[in-house]
């Protein structure tokens, strides 16, 4: 456990000192040919003036008009046209020591850009010289061209970037997760329309294409084989999920089997064919015909299936049943197992709310998500891949705010404290990455929302250690000392 106890992040720290700067490495202006490119760092740097690769993504628009987009949360009007390339962002390579951790942003997607030696060389020289010999590297696909028909059609595509990862990285990388929580790629992608690439229909929101009742399930089942596919390479492999826990809003049987449709739905919808070959009952009940069916050479590749389930938790809601209930608005729909969510019940919320609109504190449902996974699958290893707490940027927002973050030291206290009841009940959890070791660009957030604990003033770039980083060092290296005395 004190191995991979570490601070998470997704990205190369690329500014701070390392020896893995003085390697060989892209040149900094490289640029990919025909397109014109522009890279940040998480923290917003420049590839032209700062060394290292961050987000890595490759645009049409001009430098302004891609910071001013990026300074504020993101809507629709970014359309999946302006990105022509957003590269892998999940290659996490551990510290020895578990005081800082190194993640490797840039790998290359190879039906948008030939993995060239020089790619090849800075991403090998990376991993040749982290300072751990432990990875979880990701081989995901998070945005397609638009032209392209992405996750509705993209197993060989997948198989054969898979190959690539494995084929370069292999004999250094030893876990792999094939994907970060893809059923937060079908959900918002396909049926909400709101990530990439903004597919959606009817009353889910307004895309100019797609099927929210059926596509969904198209681009799950299809990131579900291609999983299966890379699982034959040599190595631990995995996946991570995004894992809510869904408490029933009554004590009713009604509420309580919309609790567990909601799982249905949310995560087993994906580790129940990986591990045991099937979609959940209630997934096939409801979905019915519009539910992809798996050949037999399909199921004869799920028995692979995976060598650990990586967590991403946050957060925890009530379920409601709208079966036998009227239910109004997100959730009443067949394609969401007719489970209403909510944070509130008798006006109380689940837990205490945050900044983040979607973020409340509720540490038990960090311990029953775990118990869950482990009672139905089989006690599978796993890694607590995310789990962390968020502040918003405000107008009048002082440093001081960001840095004496007592609510962040609090939250991690009381959610590590739930995890570890889980572990002594004998649930195989073989790590945790705090989410995040840098404030960083948080998606439809942009940089508006801070995880990380250390603080970045994006305006010069300098990086400052919060109240949280000191806790977490501390709580690392008590618990790493405690670990070595029980052994002697």
């Amino acid at each position: 456990m004190d191995k991979i106890a570490c601070l998470h992040s997704e990205f190369l720290d690329a500014h701070a000192p390392s020896p893995l700067l003085s390697q060989p490495r892209v040149p900094q202006k490289w640029k990919p040919p025909n397109v014109g490119s522009f890279k940040i760092n998480v923290d917003g740097a420049y590839m032209e003036d700062r060394q290292g690769f961050g987000i890595g993504v490759v645009i049409r628009n001009d430098r302004e008009e891609l910071m001013g987009a990026l300074s504020k949360p993101i809507s629709k009007q970014i359309s999946p046209l302006a990105i022509e390339l957003m590269a892998i962002r999940e290659a996490r390579l551990f510290a020895t020591d578990c005081g800082f951790f190194k993640g490797l942003s840039k790998l290359i997607l190879n039906k948008l850009l030939p993995c060239s030696w020089k790619i090849q060389s800075m991403c090998t020289n990376v991993v040749a010289h982290s300072l751990g010999k432990t990875a979880i590297n990701s081989v995901k696909h998070d945005v397609w061209l638009e032209e392209t028909s992405g996750w509705l059609n993209a197993q060989e595509d997948f198989k054969h970037y898979a190959d690539i990862c494995f084929k370069s990285f292999g004999d250094r990388v030893r876990y792999w997760a094939t994907f970060n929580e893809p059923n937060v790629v079908a959900i918002h992608g396909y049926r909400l329309g709101i990530y990439p690439p903004l597919r959606c229909s009817g009353l889910y929101g307004n895309c100019s294409s797609g099927d929210s009742e059926t596509e969904p399930f198209i681009a799950a089942h299809n990131m579900i084989l291609s999983h299966a596919a890379a699982k034959t390479q040599r190595g631990s492999i995995g996946i991570v999920m995004n894992a809510i826990w869904y408490e029933p809003i009554s004590n009713s049987l009604e509420d309580k089997l919309a609790a567990e449709r909601a799982q249905s739905f949310f995560m087993n919808w994906f580790l129940d064919p990986i591990i045991h070959g099937k979609y959940p009952k209630e997934v096939q009940e409801i979905i019915g015909n519009d539910l992809p069916v798996f050949t037999e050479y399909d199921l004869e590749k799920l028995k692979s299936g995976l060598d650990f389930i990586g967590i991403n938790h946050y957060t925890s809601f009530y379920a409601k049943d709208c079966i036998f209930s009227t239910c109004e608005g997100t959730g009443a729909s067949k394609t969401e197992g007719f489970v209403s969510r909510t944070a509130k019940k008798d006006g109380i919320y689940i837990g205490e709310p945050t900044e983040v609109d979607w973020l409340y504190v509720y540490p038990p449902g960090l311990e029953k998500t775990v118990t869950y996974i482990k009672e139905r699958y089989n006690n599978t290893p796993m890694f607590i891949t995310e789990n962390g707490y968020g502040q918003m940027e405000k107008s009048n927002s002082t440093n001081d705010d960001f840095l004496n973050d007592f609510k962040r030291v609090d939250y991690m206290r009381r959610y590590l404290k739930a995890l570890a009841t889980t572990i002594r009940k004998g649930a195989d959890v073989r790590g945790y990455f705090a989410w995040s070791l840098l404030d960083n660009f948080e998606w439809l957030y942009g940089y508006t929302t801070r995880f990380g604990l250390f603080h970045v003033d994006y305006a010069n770039l300098n990086r400052t250690p919060k109240l949280s980083a000191a806790w977490f060092r501390h709580f690392l290296a008590k618990h790493k000392a405690k670990s070595f005395t029980a052994r002697a």
